[in-house]
């Protein structure tokens, strides 16, 4: 057939550099890169803590370092409080003064509570263990997203995604790589290294990420923008006072608390189900892997899809999953796990860029630290609960009965959300409204 035929279609390779080319510069599209920059960015200031505190520092524990009373308390209450300031630091940060400058500092301090790790001053690595995790928000997660939400619009859930799926790849290499290296050389070695990848990698990595598309002759997406007037863009208590806040938070928190309660103690309807002990960590290796893959099927839906029937079919297939697994039915467990940790992962990187997409740039870092803080409540309030109904009613049919409840509550949330609104600012501002 002649290629220059009116029947001929582009190739795949053509397809791609369409895909990735911006409109307005004729070169490949910025934002992708970024991709690349946050996977690296997230490595870097979260996965490499992680990955030290279930390697390395782990391993003080039986080598006579460990803490007790009260000092345990102490570290778990400074954890707790750490976190919490964590979170308004990231969100208030990347708000006010841009991604980069918080990759620069958060990772340049996370390095140096690193490698204050090995110092011995009688409490091993369990301060670190707290900072670490706390600058993890602050110098990696937050900064990466919100680069993401300022330079996608359209494409936002699917760049999440992919940012998401490669940081969780390179998650596990890390850890693998680690106890690897636990065997031929010391922990505190290793976390001096460890340490020093951070600090060296701070400046490159801050450098490379930049905070808006505006700021560099961009559009958003690499494509030709809609007018700005027809985007959301709430401040934070402008999204506080809204309905669609509250329903999103809502439903976000129904679905993700149902989830860690089911995908916590899902192990005892296994292990009745089939009476053998290392069929539960087979599942939870599907489970594991299948939420991984989840991630980027969520982001490639989000690509043919709106964001939020994606969220509504996630949900619903979650609540599905859940039903089935009650069953107890042993053919069905292992396709029903594998649903569960899609579905759980599928709704990720939708759920981070519903709040971009619903309110905008302005305190998009405010707006997505309180629905976290909304989703860990829930969570947290939820599992011990459901351990107190199991221990007093002797089974677990009640709480994965709930569960599903909470999920399709959540799900039902989500399909009475509505169409993304201007917010009260911007249409007080519309000649339609004066």
């Amino acid at each position: 057939m002649d290629p220059s035929a009116d029947d001929a279609r582009p190739g795949p390779m053509v397809w791609l550099s369409d895909f990735l080319r911006s409109d307005n510069t004729g070169g490949m599209f910025y934002g992708w890169r970024l991709v690349l920059i946050g996977i690296l960015v997230i490595l870097v200031g979260r996965e490499i803590g992680n990955g030290l505190t279930g390697t390395a520092w782990s391993a003080t524990r039986f080598a006579g370092d460990g803490i007790g009373p009260p000092w345990n308390m102490l570290v778990i209450a400074g954890g707790v409080i750490g976190w919490l300031l964590s979170l308004w630091i990231a969100g208030r940060g990347v708000d006010r003064w841009g991604p980069r400058r918080m990759v620069l500092i958060g990772l340049s301090l996370a390095g140096l509570v690193v490698l204050l790790a090995t110092v011995p001053v009688g409490l091993g690595p369990y301060p670190a263990v707290a900072g670490a995790a706390a600058l993890a928000t602050i110098a990696a997660y937050m900064p990466t997203i919100t680069a993401l939400n300022n330079w996608f619009r359209n494409r936002l859930a699917l760049a999440l995604a992919l940012m998401l799926f490669g940081s969780s790849i390179g998650a596990t290499v890390i850890r693998y790589l680690f106890a690897a290296l636990l065997l031929v050389m010391d922990w505190r070695l290793l976390t001096l290294a460890a340490g020093a990848v951070i600090v060296v990698g701070a400046l490159p990595l801050a450098r490379a990420i930049r905070d808006r598309a505006e700021d560099w002759g961009e559009y958003p997406d690499g494509l030709v923008p809609a007018a700005a007037e027809t985007r959301p863009d709430y401040a934070w208590r402008e999204a506080v006072r809204s309905k669609e806040f509250w329903m999103l938070m809502a439903a976000g928190a129904c679905v993700g608390a149902s989830h860690t309660v089911a995908a916590f103690y899902d192990w005892q309807i296994i292990l009745h189900s089939s009476t053998a002990y290392e069929d539960i960590a087979t599942f939870g290796k599907f489970e594991k892997f299948t939420s991984t893959a989840g991630i980027l099927v969520g982001g490639l839906a989000c690509y043919r899809f709106p964001v939020r029937p994606v969220l509504l079919a996630a949900a619903i297939v979650q609540t599905a999953a859940i039903l089935v697994m009650l069953t107890g039915f042993v053919p069905a467990l292992l396709p029903v796990v594998v649903l569960f940790g899609l579905a759980s992962g599928a709704g990720a990187a939708p759920g981070i860029a519903a709040v971009g997409i619903y309110f905008g740039r302005r305190s998009f870092g405010m707006i997505t630290v309180t629905g976290m803080l909304i989703e860990q409540a829930a969570s947290y309030a939820l599992l011990p609960a459901a351990g107190y109904i199991i221990a007093f009613v002797g089974g677990y049919v009640p709480i994965f009965v709930a569960a599903a409840i909470v999920t399709s509550v959540g799900a039902g949330l989500y399909l009475m959300l509505g169409q993304p609104r201007l917010s009260p600012s911007q249409r007080a501002g519309s000649p339609a409204t004066r």
